[in-house]
């Protein structure tokens, strides 16, 4: 089974979940926005559920994979800051559809969303440690205001940067690099 096949089915249906709810796509949807037959989706994956919570889980560890690309790079805190916001921020307007079904897929209740909910908090878990290890240095060289954990910090700034990013509002967004500067303890420099 060819790995790119797998992930051309991923982005179609990721496509085709842009317009239609999980109850309304049909597997002939993705199958005809892959360009591959219905039996090639079904060597991948075993029905609609399955691909579904792949599409979720997919989301997951690209978001894991961006923001290890950010952290291991070599640049100033504060940049790294940055970026790691836009990442997260890019994500939750660009990627609303896989959002969603990463949604969905943990309020369901059944044996597969049981599966799919222990993986999803292994992912997570591995995103908000991603994030943490920059914190954690800010916390070291006493750069942030509050007495709160890297991880704590992650999981907060996870919250607010995908909360700005989502929820419409009549009041203009708050640039990233101002939210920044309400964490820091009055430096403007990274080390």
């Amino acid at each position: 089974m060819s790995k790119d096949k797998r992930e051309e089915i991923l982005k179609a249906a990721e496509k085709v979940l842009r317009t239609k709810r999980f109850h309304e796509v049909k597997m002939d949807d993705v199958a005809k926005e892959a360009g591959v037959g219905k039996g090639t989706i079904y060597r991948y994956f075993k029905d609609k559920e399955d691909l579904y919570i792949a599409v979720a889980l997919e989301g997951f560890i690209n978001i894991q994979v961006q923001l290890k690309a950010i952290v291991d790079r070599d640049m100033d805190y504060i940049d790294k800051i940055i970026e790691i916001s836009n990442c997260l921020a890019k994500l939750s307007k660009g990627r609303k559809p896989v959002l969603r079904v990463m949604e969905e897929a943990l309020e369901r209740k059944d044996q597969l969303a049981k599966c799919y909910a222990e993986r999803t908090s292994e992912l997570k878990r591995k995103v908000r440690q991603t994030i943490a290890q920059v914190f954690q240095h800010g916390l070291d060289n006493n750069l942030l205001k509050l007495d709160v954990t890297a991880d704590q910090y992650a999981e907060l700034w996870i919250h607010q940067i995908i909360g700005l990013s989502r929820f419409p509002s009549e009041v203009e967004k708050i640039p990233i690099d101002a939210i920044i500067q309400l964490h820091l303890r009055g430096s403007n420099e990274g080390n």
